[in-house]
């Protein structure tokens, strides 16, 4: 009996990528707070004995994650904790899943099983300033429906907007920014297939 050996590479990770974990880990120790400057580039190039492309590549990494700015002309800033750009970066990924039925139905089962948690939460937290709050949202949106009979493109923009505000005054009540941003992406995900439905003779109803 003979054991068969299978080649294994060991993948080498790139400087960059090296470098990227490190300012990570300098951000999340407090070394850099939000709006801090970072370092200039030939600094850094010092502090990591590294050459200036892999300095760019890292921010370039750092600022795709949200975690910095990058301006010309500008030392690149920390920012604000912000999970929007990654979720932005998938809205290309999301687009080829919804590009058939089943992909739709799944997204869709993620989005009753998100709102129905969302609705269960805020009922707990709900106050009647809440409540009117998102009552006003409501009446905003019949006034649109009933003033606007035949209902063009514009309009059902202007409803998908108000729907959108609608179920914002939901999961503010919660008071939790990051739901907030997943909220907001899942729309921004849908947003087509949204407009389409509130075409529909008796949907906006």
């Amino acid at each position: 009996m003979t054991t068969k050996i299978t080649s294994q590479r060991i993948k080498r990770r790139r400087i960059s990528d090296e470098v990227a974990d490190l300012l990570i880990r300098d951000i999340q120790n407090g070394r850099y707070a939000e709006e801090d400057e970072l370092p200039s580039e030939s600094t850094l190039m010092k502090e990591f004995g590294v050459g200036r492309p892999a300095i760019r590549e890292s921010l370039a990494k750092l600022a795709r994650l949200g975690l910095v700015e990058i301006r010309p002309g500008v030392k690149p800033k920390v920012r604000k904790l912000d999970i929007k750009p990654m979720l932005q970066a998938m809205k290309g990924v999301v687009r080829l899943a919804l590009a058939d039925a089943e992909g739709q139905r799944h997204l869709q089962h993620v989005r009753n099983l998100l709102e129905a948690a969302l609705a269960r939460e805020s009922a707990r937290h709900v106050t009647p300033e809440h409540l009117a709050a998102m009552e006003a949202k409501l009446d905003e949106f019949r006034e649109v429906m009933e003033t606007n009979p035949e209902r063009d493109e514009e309009v059902v923009k202007i409803l998908s907007k108000l729907d959108l505000d609608f179920h914002q005054s939901i999961v503010a009540i919660i008071d939790n920014p990051l739901l907030t941003m997943l909220q907001e992406s899942l729309f921004d995900w849908l947003v087509h297939q949204r407009l389409e439905t509130l075409g529909y003779h008796g949907q906006p109803e």
